[in-house]
């Protein structure tokens, strides 16, 4: 199934398996899990999430610190 992907200005298609997860494409994309927000449109969705034929995922960089 193909997906869009946003990452700051950046957006690309992706090919991914059927029934793959946010944490999937997370792990595809040599992301770690623990700095990013995913967001589908304006709502935060888990990393355990399914995603579908079609979905637009966004990926909020998270900042943490002191």
């Amino acid at each position: 199934m193909r997906i869009k992907i946003v990452q700051g200005q950046e957006v690309q298609a992706m090919d991914v398996p059927e029934g793959s997860s946010t944490l999937d494409i997370i792990g595809q994309l040599a992301l770690s899990p623990d700095a990013f927000l995913v967001l589908r449109g304006r709502t935060p969705i888990p990393l355990d999430e399914v995603l579908t034929e079609g979905d637009s995922v966004r990926f909020i960089k998270v900042a943490s610190g002191g």
